[in-house]
């Protein structure tokens, strides 16, 4: 969040104004101080931005997790020769578990055959 397209920019931005501020410094001009105000307001704001991001992605997380468990897990599986989707709860010993790239599996299983599988 605190490495973005538009933050790295503002941080781009803070780090211009800090320079500037220092040659002013170096040169003796003590008197302005508006590059460093300007530097520490850039940063405030990315670092605020970011947290506020940071929220609101770790929030719709939850929420989408809380989804997840509203929906009973399923299940593809072979009984008599036929393809069956079933609830994960309704497996019985003997079922064959057809299982891709990107599914859960749904119980305790033994893995018969397998091709590329990676857990």
């Amino acid at each position: 969040q605190l490495a973005g397209g538009l933050q790295c920019l503002m941080w781009v931005a803070a780090a211009i104004c800090l320079i500037a501020f220092g040659v002013q410094q170096g040169e003796g001009d003590r008197g302005s101080s508006d590059n460093l105000y300007l530097a520490v307001a850039l940063i405030a704001v990315v670092v605020v931005t970011g947290c506020f991001g940071y929220y609101q992605e770790f929030k719709s997380t939850n929420i989408i997790a809380s989804f997840k468990n509203l929906v009973p897990q399923q299940a593809t599986v072979v009984r008599g020769g036929q393809t069956l989707q079933v609830n994960a709860s309704e497996l019985v010993v003997g079922d064959l578990v057809e299982i891709k790239g990107g599914d859960r599996v749904p119980a305790d299983i033994r893995i018969l055959s397998a091709q590329g599988c990676k857990v």
